[in-house]
């Protein structure tokens, strides 16, 4: 039997694809964490000026980008 944390879910996210382009929801998969990490159910999270910047390029230029990254619940 798996545990949930061992399986793929799949959950929605708010995704900038590149530099200048507009944030999209989509429904995305997420692969089980790794022995060094944890998974954490989430049931919101907000956008805010750190994530507009990164749609803008900055600090770094990693597409695609699933944006916030301060959650509730």
């Amino acid at each position: 039997m798996a545990y949930k944390s061992q399986v793929i879910i799949t959950c929605k996210a708010a995704v900038c694809w590149g530099k200048g382009k507009p944030v999209t929801v989509e429904e995305i998969q997420v692969e089980p964490p790794k022995s060094t990490e944890v998974r954490v159910k989430m049931l919101c999270a907000s956008i805010c000026h750190t994530d507009i910047s990164s749609t803008q390029g900055f600090p770094h230029g990693n597409y695609p980008l699933a944006l916030g990254h301060e959650g509730v619940g």
